[in-house]
């Protein structure tokens, strides 16, 4: 697992530092009458990933080596990956036909219930309250529309 580790965190390093140099070529600054340019949010994204990426690979270093230091512990840890892997790529279609706030309704709470195993209550607050703070972050404070669904932009649906 360790090397696993150290890998993954490696390629974030390294995916990190391309968008940030992306960033530096759209300009990451604030424009005055206009907002945030285009780089200033996946800038601070990446230099956060790139930090939290090289944590952990300092920690995958320092940490000793097993003999039983499998990528995967067991079929149950491949499982879970694969779980999480088809979430991705269904939040991902959903995002495409249905736009960011309704593909967040329908997958915050499947993920939170079948991955999470989480009560009820505690998938419903979750839902509301990550929808809630990407609509409010993104499109109020940051005056950045993210993409709709189609109903939407017909006039009959909210999201």
């Amino acid at each position: 697992m360790r090397k696993g580790e150290m890998i993954v965190a490696a390629l974030f390093m390294v995916v990190s530092l391309i968008v940030i140099w992306e960033c530096f070529r759209l300009g990451f600054g604030w424009e005055p009458q206009q907002g945030p340019q285009a780089g200033m949010v996946p800038f601070y994204l990446a230099l956060l990933m790139l930090g939290c990426s090289a944590f952990l690979f300092y920690l995958g270093w320092r940490r000793e080596k097993k003999e039983d230091d499998n990528f995967f512990i067991n079929k149950e840890g491949m499982m879970e990956a694969g779980r999480i892997a088809l979430m991705t790529l269904i939040f991902s279609v959903i995002v495409v036909y249905a736009g960011v706030y309704f593909a967040m309704l329908i997958f915050s709470p499947i993920f939170v219930r079948w991955l999470g195993k989480h009560s009820w209550t505690a998938v419903i607050a979750f839902t509301v309250i990550i929808t809630l703070t990407v609509y409010f972050g993104m499109e109020v404070g940051l005056k950045i529309p993210l993409p709709r669904s189609p109903l939407y932009m017909q006039g009959k649906f909210i999201i």
